[in-house]
């Protein structure tokens, strides 16, 4: 005898797997007197209903002979749905259903997001498009293997018979009456293969089935074969050619064109007759809470959904943009404001980010810039596809895509996202982004990377907002900084594509953590000097070695003045703000290179704020790789001036940043970001520090027991 054991890809929604075997006395259930062929998928009591008439008896008899009879009256409602490994041992024993094959034949095994059960392991129907009873059919099918009806045949969401190409039946086509289900309380011995539809006071219709018109199958091409097998990738066997698309998504397109009443449009896109299809469409209240009854309407509908999600993106944005306007907009004192993308992506419910990509894309021209930039809906669409894609790889086969971690904890819809954004994007955004972000020249460099910077953290959030990021973003982020409408969308469109990689991929840095090192020894003065002498400058007096610590903390941390400690504040009242500017002109290479040495060792020795925390990269700066879609409309790169012109000048006179920026034609910030990022060099030899032996090492945490 087989193993009692029920395999481990058995399912049980309720958890009966773990209570006693009370109610069927198994050792009184004998083998069945007859060889019976099951097959996979095939609905429990329709089995019930075939070994019946095959055995001359009832499906009650069948049910009895197995000893199943015991179980109290609720449990058996449940028998189609969930299977208790009381119940499959009493199968097997009784039919000699292998347990592989047996834990395939209820409605549990298929996937949930194409069903919904109650505790009760009865269905709810007002969820997932969930079908409470009934079931279509395929008449070649039954030719072919008589009286099987399979468990796919009960959802909604088979409609087309993939190994025949033809649309399912949802009646009898001499009666024209639903199908008549297998039930366990059948006390007559009933051929599966006819309908039992009642014609009268004590009269079945008895139609054979399968004796129906004929029907052309498919093209290979049909939306709605395509449709059905991206769907019924989830309960087919093997591999895969078809996508992978949620249903909670081909519900929520399905949804939209019903909500749009766009019936034309239906047909148009499934390749269906309009005339084929009229009728067939309810007309709900409550649009979308059920799908359409008849199986060519469902087939179109989702045929054509289908298109709208795997179809050249701009060949669909405009029926896309036509469906989200004409749908039936939300009334009530909850629904999103009007004209705003939430608002205009409630027509869409359930969609995963892909879609809602698609969505967001074809009305980007209709959104205000701040509603674009939250949405990222001036991102291409590759961008957003290959984010996806890093992400979904973590949730498939998180060991084989270890990189898919940063993307899944980072990602915009994920609880962790405004944490990420505190950590890995700087207080001024990088020079070298903000310099050709920047369209406007009269904007102050440290007013533009600031308003950058918080655009970037909720650049893409829209589908779990931070609202309180977003609340003031337009107070920084002023129209005049925008430019053209051209250049507004590269500028979104750049910000938007920075943010998903960063999120894929974040940089060496954590910028909140940089801000609460205890900086209060950072550069001292005996480490100053030893800086100077390395490379044969001037130490100065105490206001250059004031200033030189600004730098080396402004350099670590990404931070505007504003942000200095105390101790290193710019005083209002003496000029320290062109005493700073003086000193980031007279900066060289062989200065910044032995700053960085020291900030890197430091970096390394000093502790973090708490135990908690990984101790800090010894990384100084870091910049994302700058990248540009083609035909952007942007500033000028920083590494677009002219730097011999700019060392020479700074090399024979003291000119000032403005006098500099004339002569350069750029504005005084890129000026600015060029000196500090690209310092003159003055060819002196430096001698190497060994700073680990100058820096006190980093001090053991103590953990209290």
């Amino acid at each position: 005898m087989a193993s009692s054991t029920v395999p481990l890809g058995y399912r049980c929604r309720t958890g009966t797997m773990n209570k006693p075997l009370t109610y069927i006395d198994l050792t009184a259930v004998r083998r069945i007197g007859a060889s019976i062929e099951f097959a996979p998928r095939e609905w429990l009591p329709s089995m019930f209903r075939r070994v019946g008439h095959a055995m001359d008896s009832s499906a009650a008899d069948i049910f009895a002979w197995c000893g199943l009879d015991a179980i109290p009256s609720a449990g058996r409602q449940k028998i189609g749905n969930l299977l208790t490994e009381e119940v499959a041992r009493a199968i097997h024993l009784g039919l000699g259903v292998d347990a592989d094959t047996l834990s395939t034949m209820v409605m549990s095994h298929l996937p949930e997001e194409l069903e919904a059960f109650r505790v009760n392991g009865t269905f709810a129907q007002s969820k997932n498009w969930t079908r409470g009873g009934g079931t279509r059919y395929c008449p070649t099918c039954l030719l072919e293997r008589p009286g099987v009806f399979y468990i796919e045949w009960r959802l909604w969401w088979c409609f087309i018979c993939e190994r025949h190409n033809t649309v399912l039946h949802e009646s009898c086509p001499a009666c024209h009456q639903p199908i008549v289900e297998a039930s366990l309380r059948e006390v007559e011995c009933r051929d599966p293969a006819l309908c039992w539809a009642s014609v009268g006071e004590s009269d079945y219709c008895r139609h054979p089935l399968a004796q129906t018109w004929s029907e052309e199958p498919l093209t290979a091409d049909s939306p709605m074969l395509l449709a059905q097998r991206a769907i019924s990738r989830h309960w087919r066997p093997g591999t895969y050619d078809s996508p992978d698309i949620p249903a909670a998504t081909l519900r929520g397109v399905a949804i939209a064109l019903l909500s749009a009443g766009h019936h034309d449009t239906i047909s148009e896109l499934s390749g269906v007759d309009e005339l084929e299809l009229r009728g067939l469409f309810d007309h709900s209240v409550r649009i979308g809470t059920s799908p359409p009854k008849e199986p060519l309407a469902m087939a179109a509908l989702l045929g054509a959904a289908y298109r709208l999600i795997m179809d050249d993106e701009p060949m669909v944005a405009p029926t896309i943009r036509q469906l989200t306007y004409d749908r039936s907009a939300r009334t009530d004192k909850e629904a999103p404001a009007p004209w705003s993308a939430r608002n205009f992506l409630d027509a869409w419910p359930g969609i995963d980010a892909l879609m809602r990509g698609r969505v967001i894309r074809s009305l980007d021209h209709d959104l205000s810039p701040i509603q674009r930039l939250v949405h990222g809906s001036a991102a291409s669409a590759a961008a957003w596809e290959g984010f996806e894609l890093i992400r979904r790889a973590g949730w498939d086969a998180p060991d084989a895509h270890p990189e898919s971690f940063s993307a899944l904890m980072n990602a915009a819809d994920s609880p962790t996202s405004v944490t990420w954004a505190e950590g890995a994007i700087p207080p001024l955004l990088w020079p070298s982004w903000a310099a050709p972000l920047g369209t406007n020249p009269r904007t102050d460099g440290i007013t533009l990377q600031h308003a950058l910077a918080d655009a970037l953290r909720i650049a893409g959030t829209g589908a779990l907002p931070d609202y309180e990021a977003i609340a003031g973003i337009g107070r920084k982020l002023r129209p005049t900084m925008f430019g053209t409408p051209q250049q507004t969308t590269s500028i979104l469109r750049q910000l938007t594509e920075l943010a998903l990689s960063l999120r894929a991929a974040p940089g060496p840095i954590n910028y909140r953590q940089r801000q609460q090192l205890d900086t209060s020894r950072l550069l001292d003065e005996h480490h100053w000097r030893l800086i100077c002498q390395s490379i044969g400058h001037d130490t100065g007096r105490a206001r250059r070695h004031l200033n030189a610590q600004r730098y080396a903390y402004m350099r670590i941390t990404a931070t505007p003045p504003s942000a200095l400690p105390d101790r290193l504040r710019f005083r209002e009242h003496v000029s320290d703000a062109a005493s700073y500017t003086e000193f980031l002109m007279q900066m060289t290479a062989e200065l910044k290179e032995a700053i960085d040495t020291y900030l890197s060792a430091w970096l390394t020795l000093t502790p973090p704020p708490n135990p908690s925390i990984p101790s800090s990269s010894p990384v100084v700066t870091w910049s994302p790789r700058r990248f540009a879609h083609p035909g952007a409309s942007l500033g000028h790169e920083l590494h677009d001036i002219d730097l011999d012109l700019l060392h020479d000048r700074l090399r024979v006179k003291a000119p000032t940043l403005k006098a500099l920026a004339v002569e350069l034609g750029r504005p005084v910030r890129h000026v600015r970001w060029a000196i500090t990022t690209f310092p003159p060099v003055t060819e002196h030899h430096c001698e190497p520090i060994d700073w680990l032996a100058h820096l006190p090492s980093k001090p053991p945490w103590v953990r209290l027991p």
